[in-house]
């Protein structure tokens, strides 16, 4: 046994061992698998995180620029008060009015947030201690109340996560929601690649939870589980088979390779494996709605 689960208290077994895949920068890290829960835990965190960050990383991409003009700024105001966000969006109709504070917690350089501004939510924020100074993003959490916290792919970078969802609980009024996006452990592609699953994503990820943790973890800060729902696409196979051949998400954007790796007609097929995984449940990352429902 490798020590107690941080969420459930259970005990974690070493399940598998895995290098960093995305950069190719190597080592070789363990997970753990929480007899109880399922999560996964990485067992050996390097103590300094900050070089397997590079600038090259995803979440530290310039964010778009807004620039709206008066007239189009009332009109997007009125989208999200007529309940009329854009598709991608939709989850949040009903939710939040225009003039909302939003926070998105560990938000990169703010693409999401920028996102929301576009929308009129003016008041939107991001919050992130290392991501590179942006237009909209910040250090600290803003005082209460805030009425949305999202987590976009964020919470699996965090290793006390019980201290996390405590504080944000204290920044949100009863009834206030909580939305966390995240790679799921109990899913098709985690059990078929294995140390190949490209959300596995080591040592970045330092928990990969299971429905059933993530809904333990949040419980025990006040929340409630209002709906979930999961939205893997074809990554979870082209990036899983290009980590099975040896190579890196980089070897996918050279020139040498883009395009060559997978045909449209394989890349079509992936798409198609992943909307049935989602109906079936079984995706490979997953979008969870939390209500604030207690102090």
């Amino acid at each position: 046994m490798a020590g107690p689960c941080t969420i459930c208290g259970q005990g974690v077994v070493p399940a598998l061992t895995a290098p960093e895949r995305m950069f190719g920068l190597g080592g070789a890290f363990t997970y753990g698998r929480c007899v109880g829960c399922g999560l996964l835990l990485l067992l050996d965190p390097p103590d300094d995180l900050a070089p397997f960050y590079p600038l090259g990383y995803y979440a530290f991409e310039p964010p778009p620029r807004v620039t709206r003009g008066r007239i189009d700024r009332c009109l997007r105001r009125n989208r999200v008060r007529f309940r009329r966000l854009p598709k991608r969006l939709g989850w949040m109709n009903g939710l939040i009015g225009p003039d909302s504070r939003i926070v998105d917690y560990g938000s990169g350089t703010g693409s999401f947030v920028a996102d929301l501004r576009r929308q009129g939510l003016d008041r939107a924020v991001g919050v992130d201690a290392f991501a590179p100074a942006g237009p909209y993003v910040q250090r600290e959490l803003p005082p209460p109340p805030i009425d949305l916290v999202t987590m976009h792919h964020s919470l699996e970078h965090i290793r006390d996560q019980p201290a996390i969802v405590r504080r944000l609980s204290e920044h949100q009024p009863v009834g206030g929601h909580l939305l966390i996006r995240t790679p799921l452990a109990d899913s098709f592609a985690a059990e078929e690649y294995g140390p190949d699953w490209v959300q596995l994503d080591p040592p970045r990820h330092l928990v990969v939870h299971t429905p059933t943790s993530l809904r333990r973890l949040l419980e025990s800060a006040g929340y409630t589980l209002v709906r979930h729902w999961r939205d893997s696409t074809g990554f979870q196979f082209w990036g899983s088979e290009l980590y099975r051949r040896g190579l890196t998400l980089a070897d996918f954007r050279t020139p040498a390779h883009d395009g060559g790796l997978f045909s449209a007609e394989q890349l079509h097929a992936f798409e198609a494996r992943a909307a049935e995984l989602n109906a079936a449940d079984r995706g490979d990352q997953g979008c969870f709605l939390f209500r604030r429902s207690a102090r």
